[in-house]
Protein backbone atom coordinates (compact mmCIF):
# COMPACT_ATOMS: atom_id res chain seq x y z
CA UNK A 1 0.00 0.00 0.00
CA UNK A 2 1.64 3.43 -0.92
CA UNK A 3 2.37 6.33 1.98
CA UNK A 4 -1.18 8.03 0.62
CA UNK A 5 -3.59 5.61 1.51
CA UNK A 6 -2.07 4.46 4.07
CA UNK A 7 -2.68 8.61 5.77
CA UNK A 8 -6.08 8.36 4.46
CA UNK A 9 -8.86 7.27 7.66
CA UNK A 10 -12.69 7.52 8.00
CA UNK A 11 -14.17 6.54 4.56
CA UNK A 12 -17.22 7.45 3.96
CA UNK A 13 -19.36 7.38 0.92
CA UNK A 14 -20.25 10.57 -0.93
CA UNK A 15 -21.50 9.58 -4.68
CA UNK A 16 -21.01 7.04 -7.55
CA UNK A 17 -20.92 7.84 -11.25
CA UNK A 18 -19.82 6.17 -14.43
CA UNK A 19 -16.50 6.68 -13.92
CA UNK A 20 -15.88 6.02 -10.27
CA UNK A 21 -16.86 7.10 -6.64
CA UNK A 22 -16.45 9.60 -4.41
CA UNK A 23 -15.61 9.17 -0.75
CA UNK A 24 -15.10 11.91 2.09
CA UNK A 25 -11.98 10.80 4.09
CA UNK A 26 -9.15 12.11 6.22
CA UNK A 27 -6.04 12.75 5.15
CA UNK A 28 -3.11 14.26 6.73
CA UNK A 29 -5.68 15.33 10.01
CA UNK A 30 -7.95 17.20 7.66
CA UNK A 31 -11.13 16.60 5.84
CA UNK A 32 -10.78 15.41 1.91
CA UNK A 33 -12.33 13.94 -1.10
CA UNK A 34 -10.90 10.86 -2.24
CA UNK A 35 -11.99 9.86 -5.97
CA UNK A 36 -11.42 6.36 -6.88
CA UNK A 37 -11.49 6.00 -10.76
CA UNK A 38 -10.32 2.96 -13.35
CA UNK A 39 -6.56 3.50 -14.13
CA UNK A 40 -7.28 4.69 -17.76
CA UNK A 41 -5.52 7.68 -20.14
CA UNK A 42 -8.46 9.85 -19.03
CA UNK A 43 -7.66 9.35 -15.50
CA UNK A 44 -3.68 10.21 -16.61
CA UNK A 45 -5.16 13.01 -18.04
CA UNK A 46 -7.10 14.17 -15.47
CA UNK A 47 -4.39 14.06 -12.92
CA UNK A 48 -1.67 15.82 -14.76
CA UNK A 49 -4.64 19.09 -15.03
CA UNK A 50 -4.94 18.94 -11.60
CA UNK A 51 -1.18 18.90 -10.46
CA UNK A 52 -0.65 21.95 -12.68
CA UNK A 53 -3.83 24.10 -11.44
CA UNK A 54 -3.82 26.41 -8.68
CA UNK A 55 -7.23 28.38 -8.91
CA UNK A 56 -10.02 29.41 -6.52
CA UNK A 57 -12.94 28.08 -8.03
CA UNK A 58 -11.07 24.51 -8.75
CA UNK A 59 -10.53 21.50 -6.29
CA UNK A 60 -6.70 21.67 -5.13
CA UNK A 61 -4.88 17.78 -5.32
CA UNK A 62 -3.41 16.74 -2.25
CA UNK A 63 -2.56 13.64 -3.38
CA UNK A 64 -2.50 10.79 -5.65
CA UNK A 65 -2.00 6.87 -5.61
CA UNK A 66 -2.18 4.10 -8.57
CA UNK A 67 -3.17 0.94 -7.20
CA UNK A 68 -3.71 -1.11 -10.51
CA UNK A 69 -6.39 -1.19 -12.05
CA UNK A 70 -7.04 1.96 -9.96
CA UNK A 71 -6.55 5.68 -9.50
CA UNK A 72 -6.91 7.49 -6.32
CA UNK A 73 -6.85 11.27 -6.07
CA UNK A 74 -7.23 13.12 -2.89
CA UNK A 75 -8.31 16.49 -3.35
CA UNK A 76 -10.09 19.21 -1.31
CA UNK A 77 -13.65 18.27 -0.11
CA UNK A 78 -15.99 20.82 -2.24
CA UNK A 79 -19.03 21.54 0.36
CA UNK A 80 -22.38 22.19 -1.01
CA UNK A 81 -22.92 19.69 -3.86
CA UNK A 82 -21.51 18.40 -7.03
CA UNK A 83 -21.84 20.58 -10.11
CA UNK A 84 -25.45 19.31 -11.23
CA UNK A 85 -26.60 20.83 -8.20
CA UNK A 86 -25.41 24.01 -7.65
CA UNK A 87 -26.37 24.35 -11.97
CA UNK A 88 -29.93 23.29 -10.83
CA UNK A 89 -30.10 25.56 -8.00
CA UNK A 90 -29.00 29.07 -9.90
CA UNK A 91 -31.04 28.30 -12.37
CA UNK A 92 -34.14 28.04 -9.76
CA UNK A 93 -32.67 31.37 -8.49
CA UNK A 94 -32.71 33.03 -11.54
CA UNK A 95 -35.90 31.52 -13.20
CA UNK A 96 -33.56 30.44 -16.29
CA UNK A 97 -34.04 27.08 -18.70
CA UNK A 98 -30.55 26.95 -19.11
CA UNK A 99 -27.16 26.89 -17.01
CA UNK A 100 -25.58 30.49 -17.10
CA UNK A 101 -23.52 30.95 -20.53
CA UNK A 102 -20.09 31.42 -18.82
CA UNK A 103 -20.39 27.71 -17.45
CA UNK A 104 -20.63 26.18 -20.74
CA UNK A 105 -18.05 25.84 -23.72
Amino acid sequence: QSEVLRSLTSYEPLGRGAYGEVRKARYLHSECAVKIVRNTRDSKEELLALQCLDHPHIIRLFAAARIEPEEQFVTQLARGGNLDQAMRMVMRQTGASAPPAGWIR
